[in-house]
């Protein structure tokens, strides 16, 4: 995508690409410089990135760039924003077998949620908390198990 495409379209059609599994060319949407003025300040753009790494399988790269987004928004008032990432933080430490810190993260963005969180990260916050609970876990080893 041209860099004359107005950003947030890019950032969109990335997330296209990524959910559709062309990895390489939503990595080419994230690349084109265009308009992204700062992109360490900009949620969207490192929320796409994250949600790029994830789906690359890049756990520790991913756990790194959400831990440096959850230190900007730190205090910025955006809760949703918080909750997501916080979310997919707990899904990168999880997906990299990193158990424990993906439980006690999921619970922290799911003790975060309010009525005023917005849908998507409410989602997102409940079912991370579902995926990396104990007893979910431990269904999933049994399963592991028995093939």
């Amino acid at each position: 995508m041209s860099a004359g495409v107005p950003r947030l379209w890019r950032i969109a059609h990335a997330n296209l690409n990524r959910a559709l599994g062309r990895l390489d060319q939503a990595a080419a949407d994230l690349q084109t410089p265009g308009d992204f003025d700062d992109i360490s300040k900009d949620f969207n753009f490192q929320a796409a990135r994250l949600q790029l790494l994830l789906s690359r399988q890049r756990w520790a790269e991913a756990a790194g760039v959400a831990q440096s987004i959850l230190a900007f928004l730190n205090g910025g008032g955006n809760q949703s924003a918080c909750i997501l990432t916080t979310t997919l933080l707990s899904d990168a430490y999880g997906l990299a077998g990193r158990l424990a810190e993906a439980r006690e993260t999921a619970n922290t963005a799911r003790a975060m949620l309010t009525d005023r969180t917005a849908p998507l990260s409410r989602t997102a916050a409940l079912a991370s908390a579902a995926r990396w609970a104990q007893p979910a876990i431990e269904a999933g080893l049994s399963q592991r198990k028995s093939y």
